[in-house]
């Protein structure tokens, strides 16, 4: 009797134990399901696959079992056949990931030398007990605080220029402080726009380049020659570094938005460059899409219009959920992908927040967690240095400063 109540006691155990695996198992099989059909469209009724799974998520063994097991039931379910890599017409890599409101699986469908891509969002079982984490986290570092508005820093190994509406300064490391070693002021004959914007494009050792609201600075040689600033409608470079397509585009000099009208400009074809009639935007960002640019660029409408891609077609979707009127490209050291970074879309009057996102089948998926300010966001631009970094400005409504942050990404181990 004493073995009996014993061997009871056991297998009591084992199943409470296996109950939250067993619920988690119950509620991956919708999304498997939806997401076996869309990878099913894509390959064709009754094609010969292989199915590989890589989990990038906080799922565990058994977890990434029975989600494979039901995306491969769902498969069959749908005519397809588990065959030899020999044997396939595709393959099929199913990357399972998360982000701070739940998973993201994403299925990429390869058939000769067309890829699809298709997600489902899942959202994360109440039995799991899991605390939000991600692959990737989002840090932010203090530059500067002034009372000028901050336009724009380039960030060089031992020092930074600040672009602000008035001036550009050069600071140098001093310490764990930055001392000023000039300021550089900025003449114009047309008055800026009340929320003025400027880039700074380039910025070496000896020479600088700035775009602000109809008007382009330079200086080059000492840097006690000055800046020389003259008035221009000539658009603003807004390439990313280490991009092979280069993109300028028009600034309306007395608004504080871009007019439409972007230029492309490809370094492999001989300096090609095409010009394209857009919706007016705020900001624009690249990411990636099967192995190809695709621009997101953030309308003055609330809406983001997609250029480019595999479907090499302009598309515009409804506003993305989150989103402000600041987006910018960041590029991921975990892999090399083209994320993209957005402020929150409050108002000027609250607290912001800025986060990073992975765009695919032309949504947006955050990827980190959001990385708060004191105040709103007022610019954010992808680093004129290098792509793997973003600049940041927040206006902090306690301080009434204007304080610069360098965004970058971390890989979570």
């Amino acid at each position: 009797m004493r073995l009996i109540r014993q061997g009871l006691c056991f297998a009591v155990l084992m199943v409470a134990a296996l109950l939250p695996t067993l619920a988690r198992a119950d509620a991956w099989s919708v999304p498997a399901a939806n997401l076996a059909r869309k990878i099913a469209e894509k390959a064709g009724p009754g094609s010969a696959i292989t199915l590989a799974v890589k989990n990038n998520s906080s799922l565990a063994t058994g977890d990434v079992a029975a989600v494979r097991a039901q995306v491969q039931a769902g498969l069959e379910a749908s005519g397809l056949r588990m065959v030899d890599a020999s044997q396939a017409v595709a393959n099929v890599t199913l990357m399972l990931s998360e982000n701070v409101e739940g998973y993201l699986w994403v299925a990429q469908v390869q058939q000769g030398s067309t890829e699809d891509v298709v997600m489902v969002a899942v959202p994360r079982p109440a039995t799991s007990g899991f605390r939000a984490a991600s692959a990737m986290t989002l840090r932010r570092r203090l530059l500067l605080a002034q009372d000028e508005p901050i336009l724009d820093v380039a960030v060089r190994p031992d020092s930074i220029v600040v672009l602000s509406p008035s001036k550009v300064t050069y600071y140098r490391v001093q310490g764990r402080d930055w001392q000023e070693l000039m300021s550089l002021p900025i003449k114009h004959s047309r008055p800026f726009p009340r929320d003025v914007r400027g880039k700074i494009w380039s910025a070496g050792e000896n020479a600088l380049d700035v775009s602000l609201p109809g008007l382009h600075c330079t200086q080059s040689g000492t840097q006690a020659s000055g800046l020389n600033c003259t008035d221009t409608d000539d658009p603003w470079p807004l390439s990313v570094p280490g991009e092979q397509i280069g993109l300028s585009a028009f600034y309306a000099p007395a608004r504080n938005f871009f007019n439409g009208t972007v230029i492309f400009q490809d370094a492999t074809a001989k300096g090609q460059t095409s010009s394209y009639d857009l919706p007016p935007f705020y900001s624009v960002a690249v990411a990636t899409e099967q192995g190809l640019p695709l621009w997101l660029f953030d309308g003055v409408d609330g809406r983001v219009t997609f250029f480019g891609g595999q479907r090499g077609t302009m598309g515009t979707t409804a506003a993305i959920r989150g989103w402000g009127s600041d987006i910018a490209t960041i590029a991921s050291p975990c892999g090399g992908e083209r994320l993209v970074l957005a402020s929150g879309n409050g108002d000027n009057t609250v607290r912001d927040s800025v986060a990073a996102y992975q765009v695919a089948n032309r949504d947006a998926v955050a990827l980190t967690a959001p990385v708060e300010f004191a105040g709103p966001v007022t610019t954010l631009w992808t680093s004129s240095v290098e792509s793997q970094t973003a600049i940041a400005v927040g206006h902090n409504l306690n301080t009434g400063k204007y304080e610069a942050y360098a965004l970058s990404l971390a890989c979570n181990q």
